[in-house]
């Protein structure tokens, strides 16, 4: 049994019904599973039999309340004692200068008891609210079955062979091809993406430097004027005149 599977409550009965008793964590070791599955388990048969955490808490307050110390040393204490307040089951007030946890309610129903009932009797049309709560404090888990129907199909045989996928020379000179199942082709599959070309090393480069460029705050000026005059060119740069840029051999010029 893994660590994934559902350990459902009515397992843990079968094997106290064969041992009588049993330690949660050797338990989840033996079987190979979570122990708080092992956990969640054992609360969800408690609440089946004892009632919800919060009427478990209502139950102890009583009549004359109790301290809230007393309702914290039980297992069910802290979360009983959260959820019947926000039920408005129960509350807080001091009585000759001593705290205590009163009943605020004098008749409670313990809906979470009942609905789990429901569920183990075999009613699973609870609303997805319902079912999400009782999920969340761990007492049922939800299991999704998938059913296949099945039926004989037009090549029905009880003979089972693999289609043959490609035509050999061997099947043609012995005319075995006439008795053999091939495979039907997929025309609309998805063939193999050719190779294409790629950037020659200098455009890379090229296109490198003029992405680093446009990361600096430069833009490219759009124009199809490949010959520029002198003046654009250096005197409106400010280039001297005995510049060695403006050299014939550092510059083509046009005339």
């Amino acid at each position: 049994m893994s660590s994934e599977s559902i350990f459902e409550p009515s397992q843990l009965l079968t094997i106290l019904q064969q041992r009588e008793t049993f330690q949660s964590n050797e338990l989840a070791e033996q079987l190979n599973i979570d122990h708080q599955k092992i956990v969640g388990a054992i609360k969800s048969l408690q609440s089946h039999e004892e009632g919800s955490h919060e009427y478990r808490v209502f139950d102890l307050v009583g009549e004359q309340g109790v301290p809230k110390a007393i309702i914290d040393k039980e297992s069910f204490g802290p979360i009983g004692f959260g959820k019947a307040i926000s039920a408005g089951w129960i509350t807080t007030e001091v009585k000759n200068g001593v705290s205590l946890v009163v009943r605020k309610a004098k008749l409670v129903e313990d809906k979470a008891r009942h609905e789990l009932k429901q569920i183990n009797e075999g009613m699973h049309n609870l609303d997805t609210k319902t079912i999400g709560n009782l999920k969340k404090r761990k007492w049922i888990n939800e299991i999704s079955v998938k059913a296949l129907i099945v039926s004989k199909g037009a090549n029905f045989n009880e003979n089972l062979s693999k289609p043959e996928l490609d035509l050999t020379t061997e099947m043609i000179s012995t005319g075995s091809w006439r008795s053999k199942n091939f495979k039907k082709y997929n025309f609309e599959a998805m063939g193999i993406i050719p190779q294409s070309g790629h950037l020659h090393p200098l455009l890379k480069v090229r296109a490198e430097f003029r992405d680093i460029f446009f990361q600096m705050g430069f833009s490219e000026m759009p124009t199809n004027k490949f010959v520029e005059s002198s003046f654009w060119n250096f005197d409106a740069l400010f280039q001297p005149q005995q510049h060695p840029a403006r050299d014939s051999h550092d510059t083509f010029f046009l005339t």
